[in-house]
């Protein structure tokens, strides 16, 4: 998450040790951290994910059992800087809004997949689908819109992703019945459980300061 990002002087101060900081799709840090299946010890000594994935890490055995819960990351749209942005608030103005964009930009990751089965869900699909482009990462949604300035796209993915980026513009949250909200948590391995830093680092994600920087990058409380 990028509020992590935002974080790291700070963390750094408070733990006295360098820290190296990364992201990934969270199933391809399902998928890295082994999932129990006898991989060794895991590429991280923290996670941030969804709760879903973290429990299923726990219950694994590749997480401590300590979790740490984060906040909310719900879905938003996203246009490039300049552009007018559409309401997307209600189910009726989100399906006038997909209608009218030029090109919608979706990603592979389940944010992007949930928002195809809320395309057909509002009855535009077939309208839609020759509009749709792909991307990997909604990270490449932000940098397709801010290189191209296309002022009629409109993009969709996690608010995390979108909130605060330059180029292009958050939109603002998708309607309430066609929210993907994942809830997001943190944890830390079983290697560094007796760490006094590690468990510093939890706690210092439930203090005011940690939750100022994730509110500033759009996770909700």
């Amino acid at each position: 998450m990028r509020g992590v990002r935002a974080l790291q002087g700070s963390l750094e101060a408070r733990l006295q040790r360098p820290l190296e900081i990364e992201t990934d799709h969270g199933h391809n840090i399902i998928m890295r951290m082994g999932m129990g299946m006898g991989f060794g010890e895991p590429p991280a000594d923290a996670v941030l994910l969804p709760r879903d994935m973290i429990d299923a890490l726990v219950f694994a055995g590749r997480l401590a059992p300590r979790v740490v819960d984060i906040g909310e990351v719900a879905t938003s749209a996203v246009v490039c800087a300049g552009a007018a942005a559409p309401d997307v608030s209600t189910m009726d103005a989100l399906r006038e809004a997909l209608v009218r964009a030029s090109c919608v930009l979706l990603t592979t990751a389940p944010s992007g997949k949930h928002m195809g089965h809320a395309i057909e869900a509002l009855g535009v699909a077939q309208e839609v689908a020759p509009k749709i482009q792909r991307f990997d990462r909604s990270s490449q949604i932000n940098d397709w819109l801010a290189r191209e300035k296309n002022m009629g796209a409109l993009g969709f993915g996690p608010a995390t992703e979108i909130v605060g980026v330059e180029g292009v513009t958050h939109a603002g949250f998708i309607a309430r019945e066609a929210q993907m909200v994942l809830p997001y948590a943190a944890a830390i391995t079983d290697y560094v459980a007796h760490d006094p830093a590690a468990q510093q680092f939890l706690d210092f994600l439930k203090t005011d300061e940690a939750r100022e920087a994730f509110a500033e990058t759009g996770v909700r409380f």
